[in-house]
């Protein structure tokens, strides 16, 4: 037979309270360590931290990647742009003229997406900060624009 299940009592907060500082004496030093040991994870939980840490560090190796990928391609860009002559091979020129807010507009080589602009002063070059501004190739390439070719 089993035995009888006694009915609890309710216990009062000062007695609740006594009894955990009861216990927290008995056991001293070895609360916190009980403690941390109850909060550290599982196996289960520390492979699934695990695998997290890893996919983490695998995208951040792969943004890594694409940036320097990005950076490449930029300066291989910039080495296009630097080697085009923005001239067809009988002389007329690729480029056209485009008109915009800032004075005097610039001329678009249509091959490497070069930008040239006039040289101007240091405010207008912060609104455009990658154009080429070179007032001897701009007016180069202008005069070589056909006469369709400008555009506002």
């Amino acid at each position: 037979m089993a035995p009888e299940l006694k009915k609890t009592e309710v216990v009062s907060p000062e007695v609740a309270a006594a009894i955990g500082d009861a216990v927290a004496r008995s056991l001293g030093d070895a609360l916190p360590k009980i403690i941390e040991a109850i909060r550290a994870p599982g196996p289960l939980e520390q492979r699934q931290i695990a695998e997290a840490e890893k996919e983490i560090r695998e995208k951040q190796d792969e943004r890594k990647k694409m940036a320097k990928q990005v950076l490449e391609d930029i300066e291989a860009k910039k080495q296009m742009q630097a080697t085009c002559s923005h001239e067809h091979r009988n002389g007329d020129g690729h480029c056209v003229h485009v008109q915009d807010t800032l004075p005097h507009g610039y001329c678009l080589c249509q091959v490497c997406q070069i930008r040239v602009r006039p040289e101007l002063s240091e405010e207008y070059r912060k609104l455009d900060p990658r154009a080429v501004y070179n007032t001897a190739m701009f007016n180069r390439l202008f005069q070589k624009v056909p006469s369709g070719g400008i555009f506002e």
